[in-house]
């Protein structure tokens, strides 16, 4: 948040509250804590679309049968058809 405030005119968002009668309400730690979520949540986001495009990259490669494979499904649609 330093950096936020920083940028914004050096606002201390943990010092904004206001007053009613002899409560304060600190609406600032609230807005900070809401930015530090969005903040994780948008980290944990990008994280999450790096490992599923790795994940589609290795989906993506030919499955490659052995030819033992091939002769046994030759014979299975064989025995199938019968």
């Amino acid at each position: 948040m330093p950096l936020i405030g920083l940028a914004l005119g050096k606002i201390d968002f943990a010092s904004l509250m206001f007053k009613i009668g002899d409560t304060e309400i600190k609406y600032g730690a609230f807005i900070q804590t809401v930015v530090d979520f969005l903040i994780v949540a948008f980290c944990i986001f990008v994280v999450i679309q790096i490992f599923e495009k790795f994940k589609k990259k290795e989906a993506e490669k030919p499955i490659v049968k052995s030819d033992e494979a091939i002769l046994l499904e030759e014979i299975r649609d064989l025995l199938k058809n019968k």
